[in-house]
């Protein structure tokens, strides 16, 4: 039989990210090579797919790093030295960065001649590899013309349909950015300083002196662990399952990159040392990154690298006005247009721009200016919760900051009552909205929320309590502090309710996380990863609730939240994050497993669970997990379920000696 790949690349997991470099290089040459993560199909025996592909290869690589051979690579080594002896298939030793000096390759692999690329991957070495596949001393290939440069700034929002010039802010960002890697936009909650990063960013792209060949944009919100945008970047840098940061880094290379790292004080307030500490080795790693951080905290100067602030202050005359027109969408009269009422409003809200946004949606529904302007006045629980959203004893507050943060909670109040009054399903469903961080993806609205939910959609969006964003898909995002305000009315909604939509959107969402998982190998799986990694900080808001409310909740809930988790851990597996994943999952899993004793919520869980314990080499775990689940499979007569788990222990066996 004709081989079907070139090269089989034998290698330890820990390596991948190397190795899937290695890859992309011998494709230069016109070779297909076999990579496990990109070949071997989810739902198969994994065994049968090793077997064939190495019956149908005509060469092996074997490589070996820093972490030695793994544990699969033993038995390949084995079948591909009995080959070479029978079939002159051509076996050879390939050293990667970081191994020893005198690598311990057995007794017959080092008879082999080896390819050494210890001192990085260099032309020379990776000629000398396609060389030993081949027989056939290589041409090395035409380096390509660099791409295009950027336009636009990857995985950003659309600009704001109300955004206001602020030259001077972008031109002291651009300043900063020409003398220094890392740059913090500070200001208030509302501020604008997503806004005013996204157009640095813009600008930066476009400018002589730094002009990068990527601007990147990573929104921060919900996230509090830094793994959380090492994922993101593998992603965005096709760097595969890279969880260290070196290897990510050695993908990045000398690369010009801005990269925006939007609402980073969510970061900055649990893991602020972590967070210093990535960015210090992120910017001495990669020489050509820019940091550009929007933040209410500043991070502090970084080992090698001082950061430059940039404070972001009021929106000042007559732009003030100019975004309050914008916003109100045409419904203000000729006369309150000329009315002296307009002016005084908008300078009581002190040159805010969420304020002005969130009032304007107000304006022309039946409140006159002046009744707007007193409602205002009137703070009630403003003060006490400014100082809630203010309160960080890191921050310092201005009387005038204060004041706008007053103004930002009157703003709020203003826009939610009459929801709550005229529309209480519409408000239910801004409430609901506080426990999505990276928004809720839009076609579940339906699910949720059921035919009523594109007015619900609707009237937000009018009120401008909501943004819809497109990219990559369809959110409903709420603003940061609009979002906090949103989260502590949640309490408002009665416990059924809240149930029930947990389980509802624990099931819409699991169904979107099953479509992207079946769709997760070839060239769909960047984006089936990507919806894993972006959903990551909604699960770490849903799922402690999930599991608070387990017990009473039933089944139901537990099945709804196996049906979220599952194909998530899969995803995140995928995505190289294994070891965060269970950090996330074991709590809702073990909410699961008390709550739906012998049900396929409880079996799929701990298959899950038993995967990722072999990935993160907790094997006595893993079989524990897999023993627990296939009784459950046997007596709901889950066939399917129960012939998986049967090969998962197989080959759990195999690899322990047994």
């Amino acid at each position: 039989m004709a081989p079907t790949f070139d090269v089989f690349l034998s290698h330890n997991s820990k390596d991948r990210t190397l190795v899937r470099q290695i890859k992309a290089r011998l494709q230069a040459y016109g070779l297909h090579p076999w990579l496990d993560a990109d070949e071997l199909r989810p739902g198969l025996p994994f065994q049968d797919g090793l077997e064939a592909a190495m019956q149908t290869t005509g060469a092996a690589a074997v490589f070996v790093g820093p972490h030695g051979f793994g544990n699969w690579q033993k038995p390949e080594i084995r079948a591909f030295l009995n080959q070479l002896f029978n079939e002159g298939k051509p076996v050879i030793p390939v050293l990667l960065p970081g191994a020893p000096d005198k690598p311990d390759l057995g007794l017959f692999l080092r008879e082999n001649t080896w390819v050494d690329l210890r001192a990085g991957l260099s032309d020379e070495g990776i000629e000398r590899l396609v060389w030993g596949i081949t027989g056939t001393k290589p041409v090395r290939p035409k380096r390509r013309q660099p791409a295009a440069r950027a336009a636009t700034v990857e995985g950003a929002p659309e600009r704001s349909r109300h955004f206001q010039d602020r030259s001077a802010e972008v031109a002291a960002c651009l300043a900063a950015l020409r003398t220094s890697r890392l740059v913090t936009l500070l200001g208030l909650p509302g501020a604008g300083k997503s806004e005013v990063s996204l157009a640095v960013a813009e600008a930066v792209l476009q400018d002589r002196t730094l002009r990068p060949a990527r601007a990147l944009w990573l929104p921060l919100a919900g996230v509090r662990r830094v793994d959380e945008i090492t994922g993101r970047l593998a992603l965005a840098f096709a760097a595969g399952d890279a969880e260290r940061l070196d290897s990510l880094a050695a993908v990045i290379g000398d690369q010009s990159v801005l990269l925006v790292l939007d609402n980073a004080e969510d970061l900055i307030g649990p893991a602020r040392l972590a967070f210093q500490t990535f960015c210090g080795e992120l910017l001495r790693l990669c020489r050509g990154i820019r940091l550009l951080l929007t933040s209410r905290r500043r991070l502090g100067d970084v080992n090698g690298c001082t950061e430059v602030e940039v404070q972001i202050g009021r929106l000042p005359p007559p732009l003030d006005l100019h975004l309050f027109r914008s916003a109100a969408v045409g419904r203000l009269s000729p006369q309150e247009l000329a009315s002296p009422e307009l002016p005084a409003l908008v300078e009581a809200l002190d040159g805010h721009p969420l304020s002005l946004v969130l009032v304007a949606g107000q304006a022309g529904r039946g409140l006159s200016l002046a009744t707007l302007r007193r409602q205002l006045d009137r703070e009630g629980d403003a003060a006490i919760l400014a100082d809630e959203l203010l309160g960080d004893p890191d921050v310092a507050s201005t009387p005038d900051e204060e004041l706008r943060t007053k103004r930002l909670i009157s703003s709020l109040n203003l826009s939610v009552s009459p929801l709550v009054e005229k529309h209480p399903a519409t408000a239910e469903v801004f409430f609901w909205l506080g426990h999505f961080p990276a928004g809720l993806l839009a076609d579940l609205v339906p699910a949720l929320f059921g035919e009523e939910g594109a007015t619900h959609q609707r009237l937000l969006l009018g009120h401008n309590l909501v943004e819809l964003v497109r990219n990559p898909e369809a959110r409903l995002v709420l603003p940061a502090p609009v979002r906090w305000y949103a989260r502590r009315r949640i309490a408002d909604m009665p416990i059924d309710r809240r149930k029930a939509l947990l389980t509802a959107t624990l099931g819409g969402l699991g169904a979107a996380l099953q479509a992207a998982s079946d769709r997760s190998v070839g060239e769909h799986a960047p984006a089936s990863l990507g919806l894993a990694l972006r959903e990551e900080p909604n699960l770490a808001a849903l799922l402690p609730e999930a599991a608070r409310h387990a017990t009473s909740a039933g089944e139901a809930l537990a099945a709804a939240t196996s049906r979220a988790l599952v194909p998530w851990l899969y995803l995140m597996s995928r995505a190289g994050r294994p070891a965060a994943a269970l950090g996330l999952g074991e709590p809702a899993a073990r909410a699961i497993l008390s709550s739906a004793p012998g049900t396929a919520a409880e079996a799929n869980t701990r298959q899950a669970l038993g995967d990722l314990y072999v990935r993160t080499d907790r094997l006595r775990e893993a079989e524990d997990a897999y023993q627990n689940a296939l009784p459950i499979y046997q007596q709901i007569e889950a066939r399917l379920g129960e012939a998986n788990t049967r090969q998962a222990l197989g080959d759990l066996y195999v690899r322990t000696d047994r």
